[in-house]
């Protein structure tokens, strides 16, 4: 009888396979070439927002248009909230159109600031293949004024 239970749990043991391996991804995006003008004052880029479900790390799917997937083996490399916004900083410095562009509140005034919310940042299947939906909500406004200089959905 234990040989028979011994056998049965090593045949379960060898049976059950490997664990699925995690991957995981970034975003590099590169700036174009521009000759744009630079705004005189510096940017604070403000810290992301999102709903909590865009707020980890799990790659989020769609297989139909209202149910939503968490993928446990394909991960950000950080939580889209701090990824999103550490791209735009690298690709707005390297841009070029801002004095400065900080994470952190500029001491000199006036400054702009630049702030975001993720309304949608995940990947979908359609009859094509493979997509992706990312979409957002970006303010930028004057500090001394107290004016919006734009605003609008990116996506």
């Amino acid at each position: 009888m234990y040989r028979c239970v011994m056998a049965g749990m090593l045949f379960l043991l060898f049976a059950c396979g490997q664990m699925p391996q995690t991957h995981y991804y970034t975003l590099n995006v590169s700036p174009p070439k521009t000759d744009a003008a630079v705004f005189p004052h510096p940017l604070w880029i403000k810290n992301f927002t999102a709903a909590a479900m865009y707020d980890q790390d799990c790659l989020l799917y769609r297989s139909t248009q209202h149910e939503i997937k968490f993928d446990h083996y394909r991960r950000w490399v950080s939580p889209p909230t701090d990824l999103l916004q550490s791209q735009l900083t690298a690709y707005l410095r390297a841009l070029g159109i801002f004095r400065q562009v900080s994470l952190i509140l500029p001491r000199q005034q006036p400054y702009y600031v630049l702030s975001a919310e993720i309304l949608q940042f995940e990947e979908s299947g359609t009859n094509d293949g493979r997509g992706a939906g990312v979409r957002l909500w970006i303010e930028l406004n004057r500090s001394d004024l107290q004016e919006v200089v734009w605003q609008g959905y990116v996506e």
